[in-house]
């Protein structure tokens, strides 16, 4: 999936339709299925080292959504732009958390101050 030549270590155009072939498979010829199944199994193998990277760089990203990121690069999507969005995201989901946290907190002390 990553090229070594794409900038930044980004995808470089057209690998996204290679790896497409990739997992839809093949129907013909069983010289065509082993090919399908080692760039599967190199897609998985990617995946995982990217995951752990992402765990040593502490993204909080689990596996389904880094593979979401890396589809969405693939498909040309900027990935500064992914990354602020994703920050922007969680940001969003800290601050419903803390609201919901402080009504629950005046709910307790509300019943709490009527006994």
């Amino acid at each position: 999936f990553l090229h070594r030549g794409g900038k930044r270590g980004f995808p470089r155009e057209g690998t996204h339709s290679e790896c497409k072939k990739v997992a839809r498979g093949f129907s013909e010829g069983s010289v065509m299925a082993e090919n399908t199944q080692k760039g599967r199994a190199d897609a998985a193998e990617t995946l995982e080292v990217l995951f752990e990277m992402a765990n040593l760089l502490n993204t909080g990203l689990d596996k389904q959504s880094l593979s979401i990121c890396i589809e969405l690069i693939e498909n040309g999507v900027n990935p500064e732009a992914l990354a602020a969005v994703v920050k922007e995201l969680r940001r969003e989901a800290a601050a419903l958390r803390q609201a919901e946290s402080e009504a629950a907190t005046a709910r307790a002390m509300g019943l709490a101050t009527r006994s």
